[in-house]
Formats: structure tokens, C-alpha cells, sequence
């Protein structure tokens, strides 16, 4: 009798749609607080710009502030997109250039005003789940020194197009740099080496960082309070509600601030008030150059020291040291022994046969990591441990009247710089037919490339199948999809 595939389908489905719920990423902050904190910045560095357009060569005009103004409201709203939603949107692209739709013409005047850059375009790059995953995958420029230097570079950038004239074409390029800015002030995207680690081993250590916080100094409380007037502060009364007096008191009295991410962004005003003074002034560089036509760049620099030991304290590790000239986090003794968050996985996938009587089969089941290692070769220059993850899981194998169910065990090991990661695959099988019950050891091993949490794989297995009524070795092609979740109710 045909066993009757639907009900196993139905559950098949369900559970990928859970895991596709529960898969994560590396982000710092969430979309509706990088939104807030950007559109808390436009607003400070707008009415710093109308505060001192009278000095300048250029003012901004009404209308101008009229378009500024407006593109502080809200975040996912109807009408023109904000740009907090601009800066957001940067986890869904790879560069600027993501942002541009529109016809191909020639972007010698203000590519926003002639209508290259579309808000319904925009809102739609956010719902792209593919452009999603690719981003997450080639996220490297969100992380530690990388990060702060992309973010330098983008400013620059920008800087001299607002030097230029071109003042809304400067700012949508400066908000992908202040993503970045505001990615520097997760602990979790200064302490992780993304570009040495696994998809999920970075992820593992972004969320650890981020979950626990890191001490950070405010170096520049001055400069910083200056950009905002008491009018300023009035009209924002959810932002300084706790700032009585002197902002400049207030900051230099709350120096040292435990920065966190992922978001817990809402635990500490104090946080909340320095990253938006801080992206405030570099929004406020744009509007500065472009009022005065020469290049203001407050971000010129930054400061990056990476993992090192120290041997006057008997080789102990400690984590980078990096920031700006506005505020910085400091080395501290790093925490330890690191390993791998466990994670839960979903695979799905197929195996075809040679010279069987079944030409494929179909198989579902779940994974979780028991086990593993980041490696150590991204902080000591020598030949260290690889980065491994050991893996135990149950599978369901369906083909025709023949069903089976295993117990797997994965060893993976990452090839970053190839952006693939091998296995091996050890699996004892229980082989269920009209003809016999048996259970069999199989192995194999596959090659996958990870797309954000989502692993596309193709394999050679060594299997068993029922032919003249015995279980005969068959080697097998397989391809598979799996869908990793963060797994951080398990802890690190």
C-alpha cells in the first residue's frame, strides 16, 4: 500500500515557514531604531543648519528646509520615504547604487529631484527576502575596522557632492555611511571578525556582545552639545527628557555609557542621546558643505586597534579599541573560552540514486549544533584550531513505498575565503519497506554556500536501498536547503 505523502508535506511546510520566521542576521540595531535615530539626527542637524545659515555662502533655502523637514516623518509610512528609512535600508543593500531606480539617464543634476530615486522602489527593496540574504551574506563592511573605514569613505564621498551643490544626492550617500556609523556603536559589530568567521559563528558572537554590552567613552561632550539649542531640546522632549540644565554637563557627568544592540536600543537614553548627536554631525557636515561649497569633514579619521595580547599581563587577550574623534570603546580583557551559539537548523533536500529502481527521494529533518569553535586564527597569527561545527540531527527520507529515518551527526568546517563550508556526513538509517525492516550506516559529504542564515548545498552519499528484495549500497547526489535560526534562547 502507498503511504499517503500529503500530511508529511503539510508538516514539511509548516516547519519551514517557522524557521523561516526564526532565521536571523547579523544586525546591529534594529530597522525602527536605526529609523528613529536618523530622523532624531536629520532633525537636530536641520535646525543647526538654520541656526548658522547666515554665516554662510549658500543658505538653505525654504524649500530646502521644507524637504528636510519632511524627510524626518515617520518610518514606513505613505508618502516620501525618511531618512531613517534610507539609512535602515541599508541592511537590504550592498552600496548606494542599490537605492537609484528609475530611468538611465544622465545624473549631472540631482538624481533625487529628477525621480532616480523612487520611495515605492525603496520600500520595495526592504521586502526583497533574496536581496535580503545577499546582503546579510556580504555584510563584511558592517564589522570592525571594515566598517569604520566604509563609513569614512562613504562621508568623504558625500561631503564633496554636497561641496558640489548636490545636496539630496549627498545626503542619500551619507546615509548609507551613517549606517555604518551607527553599526560602531554595537559592540556586537566591533567584536565579531566577520570576514574569518562562519555565517552562524559570527552571528553566535554578534549577538553575545550585543546581548551583554560594552563600556563606551564619550570623548568630544562639547562639540557634541553644541550642535543642539534649548529650543531644540524642547521640541524633542522624548530624546532629553532626562537632561536637565547644560547638555555639555550632562555628557561629560555621563561619559561612560554601556552600549548595546539588537533592539535593546530603548534600555539607555543615554545611548539613544549620543548616537544621535553623533550622526547629527555627520548630517550637519553635508549641510555645512553644501552651504558653504567647500568640504566639511568632521569624520575624517578613526581609531582601530584589533584583537592583541598584552604580555606585561601574561598574554592576555584583549578586544579592539575603535571609535571616532567623538567618542570611542576601549580595550578590555576579553571574555572567555568563545564558542559556538547553538543553533537550530531545518534541512530540506533530495537524493538521486545510480542504477536504482528509484531514480530520487525526498528528505526533511532538523539539525542542531551540540557543539564547535570559532577558531583562534583571527586573533593569534599562527597555526591554530579551524573553525568546526558538530551537528546532530533526525532525518526523514520518503520514495515510493520505502521510508526511512536516521540519526545524523555533521562535521562542518568553514572555507570563509571561499564563502563555502564542507561536511561530513555519518548517518545509521532505519529502512522500512513491505519487504523488511533494517538498519544500515551511511556517510557521505557535501559542499554549501551560505546566504545570511539560508545554505544551498549539493553532496555524494553513500546510502542503502531495497532491491530484489535486499538492501543493496547505492551512492547518491544530493542537494539540500537548509535554514539556520540564531538559537540564542540556548545561550552562549
Amino acid at each position: 500500500m502507498t503511504r499517503d505523502p500529503r500530511p508529511i508535506a503539510r508538516l514539511a511546510w509548516l516547519a519551514l515557514v517557522s524557521c523561516l520566521t526564526m532565521a536571523g542576521t547579523a544586525h546591529a540595531f534594529e530597522f525602527d531604531e536605526h529609523c528613529q535615530v536618523s530622523n532624531d539626527a536629520l532633525r537636530i542637524a536641520t535646525s543647526y543648519a538654520e541656526r548658522t545659515s547666515s554665516k554662510s555662502q549658500y543658505p538653505l533655502t525654504a524649500e530646502e528646509i521644507a524637504g528636510l523637514r519632511g524627510r524626518t516623518l515617520g518610518c514606513g509610512r505613505e508618502g516620501p520615504t525618511s531618512y531613517g528609512e534610507w539609512v535602515a535600508l541599508v541592511d537590504n543593500a550592498t552600496s548606494p547604487s542599490d537605492f537609484y531606480a528609475g530611468p538611465r539617464e544622465s545624473l549631472s543634476s540631482d538624481p533625487v529631484l529628477k525621480g532616480l530615486i523612487n520611495d515605492k522602489a525603496l520600500r520595495q527593496l526592504r521586502r526583497n527576502f533574496v536581496m535580503g540574504l545577499f546582503a546579510a551574506h556580504l555584510n563584511v563592511d558592517h564589522f570592525q575596522d571594515r566598517g569604520l573605514f566604509a563609513f569614512v569613505s562613504w562621508h568623504r564621498e558625500a561631503v564633496a557632492l554636497a561641496a558640489g551643490g548636490n545636496l539630496w544626492s549627498a545626503l542619500l550617500v551619507n546615509a548609507f555611511g551613517d549606517h555604518l556609523l551607527q553599526d560602531s556603536f554595537a559592540p556586537g559589530h566591533l567584536r565579531t571578525p566577520r570576514r574569518e568567521l562562519h555565517d552562524a559563528a559570527a552571528v553566535a558572537m554578534h549577538d553575545y556582545y550585543n546581548r551583554y554590552g560594552a563600556e563606551y567613552q564619550i570623548t568630544a561632550p562639547q562639540e557634541l552639545a553644541e550642535l543642539v539649542s534649548v529650543e531644540e531640546r524642547r521640541a524633542a522632549p522624548d530624546l532629553f527628557a532626562g537632561v536637565n540644565g547644560s547638555l555639555a554637563e550632562y555628557l561629560r557627568a555621563h561619559s561612560r555609557i554601556l552600549m548595546k544592540g539588537d533592539g535593546r536600543l530603548h534600555e539607555s537614553c543615554d545611548q539613544q542621546i549620543v548616537m544621535a548627536l553623533t550622526v547629527a554631525r555627520s548630517i550637519a557636515d553635508i549641510l555645512e558643505s553644501y552651504q558653504g561649497r567647500v568640504s566639511v569633514n568632521s569624520f575624517s579619521t578613526f581609531t582601530w586597534k584589533g584583537y592583541h595580547r598584552e604580555p606585561s599581563k601574561t598574554g592576555t587577550l584583549f578586544t579592539p579599541r575603535a571609535g571616532t574623534r567623538f567618542g570611542e570603546f576601549e580595550s578590555r580583557a576579553a571574555p572567555g573560552p568563545l564558542r559556538l551559539n547553538p543553533a537550530f537548523a531545518l534541512n530540506l533536500g533530495a537524493e538521486s540514486f545510480f542504477g536504482a529502481p528509484i531514480g530520487s527521494r525526498w528528505n526533511v529533518g532538523p539539525e542542531i549544533m551540540i557543539g564547535g569553535s570559532p577558531g583562534r586564527a583571527w586573533v593569534d597569527d599562527v597555526l591554530t584550531p579551524p573553525q568546526f561545527g558538530l551537528l546532530a540531527g533526525y532525518t526523514y527520507s520518503h520514495a515510493q513505498d520505502l521510508t526511512s529515518h536516521a540519526a545524523t551527526m555533521r562535521v562542518v568546517v568553514p572555507m570563509t575565503r571561499l564563502d563555502l563550508q564542507v561536511s561530513a556526513i555519518g548517518k545509521h538509517t532505519w529502512y522500512r519497506s513491505d519487504e523488511a525492516n533494517q538498519a544500515k550506516w551511511g556517510f557521505g559529504g557535501r559542499f554549501e554556500m551560505g546566504f545570511g542564515m539560508v545554505f544551498v548545498g549539493v553532496g555524494v552519499e553513500r546510502q542503502y536501498l531495497f532491491v530484489g528484495g535486499r538492501l543493496r549500497p547505492r551512492t547518491a547526489t544530493t542537494v539540500n536547503l537548509s535554514l539556520v535560526g540564531r538559537g540564542t534562547w540556548l545561550g552562549f
